[in-house]
């Protein structure tokens, strides 16, 4: 075949392949990706809200400019039981140095500041807690993704630190079963007087359902103890 003509049935064919791939594109990407388009920048959309979508995006900038009061300092894995077993059958590991420990690293990454009091409720505590008072928190959705990608604020040099412990922790052993041991677990907010409140109240159940709430919310639902923290 004459070069010319080989290069120019190249290019023909190169711009049907071109064209085929932008109308397949344009066909299917909406029901792939949603598109968001924004008249002002934000960071959090109230759409994703609606759709119960990014949840760790409202709670970062929830936190920013606040001091946060958690039920518990973080803990090393070589605190737990499971620390040095890790030979042995079934690898044991102890999922409450996760329950545990990552929201706290959270706090400390991204709050102004955090305080500690240890009156609190804690773990199974905190249901009975606020089980009266859940119709004032607003669910923003599933803090599976958020725990997932937590990694790197645990700074143990140790396996259960890394990437690949919370990856299979959070996503291939947990299963989207609501109310059931196991379940992705939650992000509940109490919206009232969070942006005016200097100090706001984090506390998280067994399934680490996390429950975020100004210091005088928690006054009132009597989670507070007198004399402030301890």
């Amino acid at each position: 075949m004459n070069p010319k003509l080989k290069r120019n049935a190249v290019l023909v064919c190169l711009s049907v392949a071109a064209l085929a791939n932008f109308i397949h594109t344009a066909l299917k990407a909406p029901s792939v990706q949603k598109f968001y388009r924004y008249d002002t920048p934000a960071f959090y959309n109230e759409a994703f809200f609606d759709e119960g979508r990014y949840p760790d995006l409202f709670l970062r900038l929830a936190i920013r400019e606040k001091e946060v009061m958690l039920p518990r300092e973080s803990r090393t894995y070589a605190s737990y039981p499971s620390f040095g077993r890790d030979e042995e059958d079934g690898n044991p590991f102890d999922a409450r140095y996760f329950k545990e420990n990552n929201y706290v690293r959270y706090f400390e990454e991204y709050a102004s500041s955090v305080t500690v009091d240890k009156n609190l409720p804690f773990g199974e505590e905190v249901e009975a807690a606020l089980k009266p008072a859940l119709g004032r928190f607003s669910d923003f959705g599933i803090a599976n993704d958020m725990l997932r990608y937590s990694f790197p604020l645990n700074q143990e040099k140790i396996q259960q630190a890394t990437a690949f412990w919370y990856y299979w922790y959070y996503h291939s052993f947990a299963e989207e079963n609501p109310g059931e041991p196991g379940s992705f677990p939650k992000i509940r907010i109490a919206l009232e007087g969070l942006t005016e409140a200097e100090r706001l109240v984090a506390l998280w159940d067994e399934n680490e359902n996390l429950y975020l709430m100004a210091e005088p919310v928690a006054e009132e639902l009597g989670l507070l103890s007198p004399g402030g923290d301890s």
